[in-house]
């Protein structure tokens, strides 16, 4: 007799353990904000492990008076479990119970204390059904006509919800609507095999099975995705947090840096009139010196303040068409003459398709970034070529300067950007700060690439400023 009880009591074990596994993952799910409803879940689960246990009596050869006492037992369980539902589908949609689900909801209750009065609704009388093919025999006790009344309205309540659910499918209502009809018509089959009409073993605990592991897998992969589009939510907050920090911190800075250069500038100006005044008269060989050493100095502290000038303020922008041939020549010849001193002088070239139509952006913005690209790009050690590109599309325009220097240590490459880095003695560290400065202004962005074959490669891109309206 164990042998040919196995089956069905293994079946009912398996499901009462998978819904208290179900019920204690969404015990744990419930505690995330929004998620409180999984405790009617997690309630629902529970009564169908402790229903789908004791319903495996009715294959065990026990006393006579056990089998009454488990199927009140199990009556009661069924309106509480199916009150549940009702529960968990009002709170998955974010409101109360309407009136007729209360009405629905209050007769369950009552008619699930009324399962526990003795007689009441399961009489003392016991029948063994034989499946043959299965080799199994099942006991249980008739209901009276109240209790065939009951269960007969247990099974309608959730068909109705679960017919609900497929025509007005709230969060994971389609999984929910599909499980709970599936579990009404197991029950129907179970009707079906207890009057004789089917010699089938019984399916309900397979239907609490199915319901529990159908909605619980729904609730799990809607609490997944929910959480994926949070932790990306959260990556998306983080880093608009950061660029807000950054651009707070760069104004701040750039306020200072205006304020710095606007009170350096007028004794540097002071400066190069004494330089001038005094090279008039009879100088000795010293004093030339120290008159050339002053002023190479201030022409540096001179570049210094220009550059924080330009780091201070991109300004407003002023967009217009602009015609990139002309952009990329003359911020070439500038840079070139900024590097005069140079030698031996890199050879440029430049690359611009003849076909390249005029692009709406900044034009001095763009040729002042430009400029301090192809600086940067000359005075790299180890230069001996730059190449300036420039390529266009409709998103905007992408200007490209190469060289075939030492390129930058990858410990250096996340501090290019940063204002006042600089890994040259004299250089002010304020080039490419100004360069992404410009780029932000524009809505657009600034990139460090190796160049093939060795050297630094730096993208410049510029999207198409909005045409104004007539």
């Amino acid at each position: 007799m164990v042998g040919a009880l196995s089956l069905p009591a293994l079946i009912a074990l398996c499901a009462a353990l998978s819904a208290l596994t179900f019920a204690g993952l969404s015990l744990g799910f419930s505690t995330a904000p929004g998620w409180r409803s999984l405790r009617w879940y997690a309630l629902a689960a529970v009564l169908s492990a402790l229903f789908t246990a004791g319903d495996a009596i009715t294959t065990l050869a026990v006393p006579s008076h056990w089998y009454a006492l488990f199927a009140r037992f199990n009556m009661f369980l069924a309106g509480l479990h199916g009150a549940c539902w009702f529960f968990f589908d009002a709170a998955q949609r974010g409101r109360k119970l309407a009136p007729w689900e209360r009405a629905v909801v209050g007769v369950a209750l009552v008619a699930a204390l009324a399962n526990l009065i003795p007689g009441l609704t399961i009489t003392d009388r016991v029948v063994a059904r034989e499946v043959s093919w299965l080799g199994l025999t099942y006991r249980d006790v008739v209901p009276s006509p109240i209790g065939g009344a009951i269960s007969i309205y247990y099974v309608v309540a959730l068909a109705v919800l679960g017919a609900r659910n497929l025509r007005d499918p709230g969060p994971g209502g389609r999984a929910q609507g599909i499980a709970l009809l599936f579990l009404a018509a197991t029950a129907l089959h179970d009707a079906a095999a207890f009057s004789f009409a089917l010699a089938s073993p019984y399916l309900l605990s397979v239907g609490f099975l199915a319901v529990i592991v159908g909605v619980g897998v729904s609730v799990s992969a809607r609490f997944v995705q929910n959480a994926r589009a949070l932790e990306t939510a959260l990556h998306a907050l983080r880093d608009t947090r950061e660029v807000l920090v950054r651009q707070e911190r760069l104004a701040a800075l750039g306020e200072m840096s205006a304020m710095v250069a606007h009170e350096v500038r007028n004794p540097l100006t002071v400066m190069f009139n004494v330089l001038s005044t005094v090279r008039r008269g009879p100088l000795d060989e010293q004093q030339a010196m120290l008159l050339q050493i002053i002023d190479e100095e201030a022409r540096r502290l001179q570049r210094l303040v220009s550059d924080l000038l330009d780091f201070s303020r991109p300004g407003t922008l002023r967009p217009s068409q602009m015609d990139v041939e002309a952009l990329v020549t003359t911020a070439v010849d500038a840079a070139r003459a900024g590097v005069a001193d140079l030698s031996p002088m890199p050879t440029v070239t430049q690359s611009v398709p003849p076909d390249l139509a005029p692009v709406r952006a900044d034009g001095e913005l763009c040729r002042r970034a430009l400029v301090n690209l192809v600086d940067n790009a000359l005075r790299a050690p180890g230069c001996h070529a730059v190449r300036v590109s420039a390529k266009g599309d409709r998103d905007g325009l992408a200007l490209c300067v190469s060289d075939d220097g030492e390129g930058i240590d990858e410990a250096m490459r996340e501090k290019v950007f940063a204002p006042f880095y600089s890994s040259r003695p004299a250089g002010t560290g304020l080039g490419l700060a100004i360069v992404r400065n410009v780029a932000l202004a524009h809505g657009g962005s600034v990139a460090y690439s190796e160049t093939e074959g060795g050297g630094a490669t730096f993208t410049l891109r510029i999207p198409h400023a909005p045409t104004p309206e007539a």
